[in-house]
């Protein structure tokens, strides 16, 4: 992570980790990693579908319409 601007790189990610820590590994603990797996999958599917309020519709849309 050499260069300028990268420290600014890792605020997305740690914010994003941050948020799945909170808002699903710490709410449903898993008894082993593939439960784990399966279950970040499902947030991250629900995250990424769901109506967002600062455009007004899904992010998947939005980036889909962008191309």
């Amino acid at each position: 992570m050499d260069g300028k601007g990268r420290a600014l790189d890792n605020i997305y990610i740690e914010r994003f980790w941050r948020t799945i820590k909170y808002q699903h590994i710490y709410l449903n603990p898993a008894e082993d990693g593939i439960t784990l797996y399966k279950g970040i999958k499902k947030w991250m599917d629900k995250y990424h579908n769901k109506k967002h309020q600062g455009i007004n519709e899904k992010p998947i849309e939005k980036y889909k319409n962008a191309t």
